[in-house]
């Protein structure tokens, strides 16, 4: 048990009296099962993930009280992802004070990239980058708008080149992986700049947060050379939902040049 009793500990994130009894047989907490996820999945041969399991597994929890008992007993927070974990956390009384603790009494990095602690293939892509990354892509707006007033890096680009702002667009053309408006506004306050974030708008053809960028300020002159570019690819080659949703976008942007009445020649 002493020796190999590190692997089963993620299973028993939220049963206390277990996760005492295994300690007590000198099960050591700072070890974790490198071959899974915190959520169970084992990995592939090539793949590995060294954070602290039982620590993401309670801080997703939002279990306050037993992640302080865990650090009293020696739990190494700096080893783990529950900074991260705690975007999976949607019950606002405990996500907003987990964060708390995390930030203001352990003091963990709010910049941290948990690629870092593992190596996943591109099965995984979307789980990845700082925290405030993961709540953009866990659809906790609540985490997302605190990690900002607190200072995370609105520009930090994760290890694979994920960013908070293209998560809060939508990272690819499928509309399944949906976006999340409301921290756009936010994000361009605390300094992306709305045309950059627009150029990734087109790419992906996202209409909403299209709309949203030209708001804030994003250059439609610009934008609309870039659209008209790839729509002439896009009608040689994509669907006929593409094409679509490609011409909408030029449309939007068309409109946005007349009502600046500012010129375009596309070259």
């Amino acid at each position: 048990m002493k020796a190999l009793g590190h692997v089963v500990l993620q299973n028993f994130a939220s049963d206390r009296i277990v996760l005492d009894w295994l300690l007590d047989q000198g099960v050591d907490i700072n070890r974790t099962d490198c071959r899974r996820l915190d959520c169970g999945s084992h990995l592939a041969e090539d793949e590995y993930d060294d954070s602290l399991h039982v620590l993401n597994q309670v801080a997703a929890n939002g279990d306050i009280i037993l992640l302080r008992y865990l650090v009293a007993r020696g739990a190494d927070l700096t080893k783990s992802v529950a900074l991260h974990a705690v975007s999976r956390c949607h019950d606002l009384a405990a996500s907003l004070p987990m964060l708390s603790y995390l930030l203001d009494e352990q003091h963990l990095d709010i910049d941290t990239d948990n690629d870092e602690f593992r190596y996943l293939n591109n099965n995984h892509e979307k789980d990845i980058g700082t925290p405030l990354c993961l709540a953009i892509y866990e659809r906790n707006l609540p985490v997302a708008l605190e990690l900002i007033a607190r200072g995370a890096n609105v520009h930090k680009f994760g290890g694979r080149g994920c960013e908070p702002v293209k998560k809060a667009i939508g990272e690819t053309r499928d509309l399944e992986n949906g976006c999340l408006l409301p921290v756009i506004r936010p994000l361009i306050a605390a300094g992306v700049d709305a045309s950059y974030a627009m150029e990734h708008a087109i790419i992906v053809l996202r209409l909403e947060p299209a709309k949203l960028l030209l708001q804030c300020g994003a250059d439609p002159v610009t934008g609309l050379r870039e659209a008209l570019e790839q729509d002439v690819e896009i009608r040689r080659k994509g669907s006929r939902a593409m094409r679509e949703r490609s011409q909408a976008m030029v449309r939007l942007l068309e409109h946005w040049v007349e009502k600046r009445k500012g010129p375009y020649y596309p070259e």
